[in-house]
């Protein structure tokens, strides 16, 4: 079964096979998306704010809600590397993420 992803503000839409993370679905569309920790969920920096589809989304970690909090989850923030993709969605990857080159290299 494939899933559908919009990446906001790129604007940036792809189908996948359902199941792939947010974090894959980006880099795998050539975005630099970062990701400090190589997708482990140790570091929080790949979050993103779900704007359409949340219900089309895997639920949330344990690890997940520990990294995010209550009040980040609230506001449809959710980590990239542990939110699968198992309908439509739109994502938007926050700007206020810094990009940095090494994150680049390793997209």
């Amino acid at each position: 079964m494939e899933s559908t992803v919009t990446f906001l503000p790129k604007n940036k839409k792809t189908r996948i096979p359902s199941g792939t993370t947010i974090l894959e679905a980006s880099l795998g569309i050539g975005l630099v998306h970062r990701h400090v920790c190589g997708g482990n969920a140790t570091c929080g920096t790949c979050r993103v704010i779900i704007l359409e589809g949340k219900e089309n989304l895997s639920p949330i970690s344990k690890r997940e809600f520990q990294l995010l909090g209550e009040d980040r989850i609230q506001q449809n923030c959710r980590l990239a590397c542990q939110c699968k993709i198992l309908g439509e969605v739109v994502v938007k990857i926050p700007s206020w993420l810094p990009v940095s080159v090494q994150d680049a290299q390793n997209s």
